[in-house]
């Protein structure tokens, strides 16, 4: 009995070590390790949203830091530059968000719905904006097709 253990052992042993071995792949940029890390520094990021009556909405973007919500903040709308859209009153710009690494680059992204946003098809289109993610935060966006535009449908409502 004390060879099989100690075989079954050495077998293990053996097993455990031989991953060590094999050689890395070549390196390339890895998904942000947090969705919502928008600057790629290894702390999450906090988004809230806030409205006027003058505008259409916005997000504010406070930066981590190794203890906690940091002094950094950003605020973005739509009449941000780089950022597709005209700030409309009522938009509701960042009353739904999202974040993830969307485009695998390493940094955080944040989806942000103006359910309020009108368009060609009438008030209350909806749209969703993805505001890309950077060394330096949050930056410019790119604005996601309607495929199915129409009056009231409020695109981005249920963004998840």
């Amino acid at each position: 009995m004390p060879n099989r253990t100690t075989a079954t052992l050495a077998t293990f042993l053996v097993a455990g070590l031989i991953p060590l071995a094999v050689p890395a792949a070549a390196a390339s940029a890895a998904p942000a390790k947090h969705g919502d890390d928008f600057n790629g520094d290894g702390y999450r990021d906090y988004v809230y949203a806030s409205f006027s009556a003058k505008g259409g909405g916005g997000v504010t973007v406070v930066y981590g830091t190794a203890t906690g919500p940091g002094t950094t903040h950003k605020r973005i709308t739509q009449s941000s530059a780089g950022v597709p859209g005209t700030d409309e009153a009522d938009d509701m710009f960042g009353e739904v968000r999202a974040a993830a690494d969307f485009d695998g680059d390493g940094y955080g992204d944040l989806a942000v719905a103006a359910n309020g946003e009108n368009g060609s098809h009438g008030a209350d289109q909806g749209a969703v904006t993805i505001l890309w993610g950077s060394a330096s935060g949050l930056s410019t966006g790119t604005t996601l097709p309607n495929k199915n535009p129409g009056r009231n449908n409020y695109m981005g409502k249920d963004l998840a």
